[in-house]
């Protein structure tokens, strides 16, 4: 666990810019501590601002977390049945039999918000593994890899 410089907010903030078009920024005034953390043999660098799970990488990626999603969504959306859900905030991959819908404009290898149908919740943030149609025409298989879901270890890393 390490706090951050105005340098490197800097520098995320250029990424953020860079892969969001300007709709997430960290204040230079923030406390930003990034939390490393190990889940599923995998390691996570999460950034904790002031006090919050707010974005955590990987794959060289930035991806917002849970937390700041609720507060304001820009990624385009999966939509999963309720009967989904209980798997996807287990961490599983989102499979297209429960997939009722997307945004149009998802493209592959896109991060995506997976939210349930009723309320519109968001669940998950993942990978699209196929464009918008493509996912759709789908009868089988995984198209969207889960990389962080509610109450897993990047929802729960401001703890502690």
């Amino acid at each position: 666990m390490r706090q951050l410089r105005k340098s490197d907010i800097r520098k995320i903030n250029e990424q953020l810019t860079r892969e969001y078009e300007g709709q997430f920024s960290i204040s230079p005034k923030s406390k930003v501590i990034a939390k490393e953390i190990e889940e599923k043999g995998r390691k996570t660098e999460v950034l904790v601002i002031d006090g919050k799970p707010s974005f955590f990488f990987r794959h060289e990626k930035i991806f917002p977390t849970l937390n700041i999603l609720v507060e304001k969504n820009p990624l385009k959306r999966v939509t999963v049945d309720m009967g989904a859900v209980k798997f996807v905030v287990n961490g599983a991959d989102i499979m297209r039999p429960g997939v009722v819908g997307c945004d149009e404009t998802v493209t592959k290898e896109e991060p995506v918000c997976i939210v349930d149908e009723t309320h519109g919740k968001p669940l998950a943030v993942g990978i699209a593994l196929f464009d918008a149609g493509e996912l759709l025409n789908q009868t089988k298989g995984k198209v969207v890899a889960n990389l962080h879901y509610a109450g897993d270890k990047i929802w729960n890393a401001g703890e502690g």
